[in-house]
């Protein structure tokens, strides 16, 4: 069985598995439809009223009237709370408040700004199909049990900011219209952003332990994933990044499968750290891929495609295995010393080191005689804090030899 063969072998099971694990949140989703005519109205104020004596809610296609504000319920609501296919015209404030039982808004349509910030949901969570109009802030949730949000819209800006999901996340065909932020939020279990559709979105010290799936993603703006830990398997296969894409600073523990992404500008990867392979096979580069002080256990870069001006910033990389054809990355090499030499050491039967041309530095001697490598720019990562100091996307550094 050759390599690719194996890495196949290895990525298959993954993305039926994440699929799987899937596929009964988006069969539970099935039957909801948003665009049914809206019949009969009811005010906000009488759902209030049958929470507090402690009736059980459940409506369908109905046109909710007015604010409705659970924010000031004392206690837990101890029933089942279901409102699908239906308007709501106000307001929705559901701050801090303790859901028992399931929450289920699926497929409907919410006008108005909507808010359940500091939110405890103890049964499952169902808003696929849902449609955002206004700001939706998601912020300090917690989701104990399964969250739905399959093929769900959001029009305006949306905050899911140090929000934990303890039970399995679906946000497969997801769309975000405007900016998304899953700042410090927190994953347990699997994740699922399968063809979710983003404009600028930022995942800043985001923590997914179990499997993750970004298969098919689009990214149109700007996609940010700086510090983000990612402890199990993550898969963004044929996702495309239309704009910047950058991963500073994060962590990868397991199988990290970029093969056939897109990245149309720069994909600013300086400072991670790849524990597992990292799989790149098939990818495009139409800017430059930045890998400048990042830790590769093994990179496959094999199949890639390059822009004519793409280049490749590996100064500083730590790595033990680099997977690319030579013809790939000619002339594209952004290196120092210290990267060289690992450069070297991975090429052992390379072509000799040619007396003038930096692309031939992949010998298998040591340097020659009457080489020198100038002192390189310092580097826009603080060594010893590890803290951002510039631009998240720096200028690629350039490197010059002297005969």
């Amino acid at each position: 069985m050759t390599k690719s063969s194996r890495l196949r072998c290895l990525l298959l099971p993954l993305v039926l598995m994440l699929g799987l694990i899937m596929q009964g949140a988006a069969a539970d989703e099935s039957g909801i439809d948003s665009n049914l005519p809206h019949n009969s109205a009811i005010a906000a104020q009488n759902i209030v009223s049958q929470i507090r004596s402690g009736q059980p809610i459940s409506y369908n296609n109905v046109t909710v009237t007015g604010q409705l504000d659970l924010s000031r319920l004392e206690g837990p609501i101890r029933h089942p709370l279901t409102i699908t296919n239906s308007r709501f015209q106000g307001p929705v404030l559901m701050e801090g408040v303790i859901f028992s039982q399931g929450l289920d808004l699926r497929g409907s349509i919410f006008q108005n700004n909507v808010s359940f910030a500091r939110s405890r949901f103890l049964g499952d969570a169902k808003f696929s199909g849902a449609r955002f109009t206004k700001q939706a802030d998601f912020s300090d949730v917690y989701f104990e049990s399964v969250s739905s949000f399959i093929a769900t819209h959001f029009s305006g800006d949306c905050s899911f900011s140090s929000a934990e999901f303890q039970g399995d996340a679906a946000f497969l065909g997801t769309s975000f219209a405007a900016d998304v932020d899953y700042d410090d939020a927190s994953f347990t279990r699997s994740g699922s952003f399968r063809a979710a559709r983003f404009e600028d979105v930022r995942f800043f010290e985001t923590d997914f332990s179990g499997q993750v799936t970004f298969l098919s993603a689009l990214f149109s703006g700007n996609a940010t994933f700086a510090a983000t830990r990612f402890q199990s398997d993550v898969v963004f296969r044929q996702a495309r990044f239309l704009m910047g894409s950058t991963f500073g600073l994060s962590s990868f523990a397991g199988l990290a499968d970029f093969g056939a992404v897109q990245f149309n500008q720069t994909a600013f990867l300086g400072g991670v750290k790849f524990s597992d392979l990292a799989y790149f096979s098939g990818a495009r580069f139409g800017g430059d891929l930045i890998l400048e002080e990042a830790r590769l256990y093994s990179m496959q870069l094999d199949d890639v495609l390059f822009s004519d001006r793409s280049q490749i910033n590996l100064n500083s990389t730590d790595f033990t295995k680099f997977v690319v054809r030579w013809s790939s990355i000619r002339d594209r090499m952004v290196y120092n010393g210290a990267a060289y030499l690992a450069l070297v050491k991975n090429y052992p039967k390379s072509t000799s080191i040619a007396p003038i041309s930096p692309s031939s530095w992949f010998a298998g001697a040591a340097f020659g005689t009457g080489w020198s490598i100038t002192a390189l720019p310092t580097s826009p990562w603080s060594r010893t804090t590890r803290a951002w100091s510039g631009s998240m996307m720096p200028t690629t550094a350039t490197t010059s030899i002297a005969e």
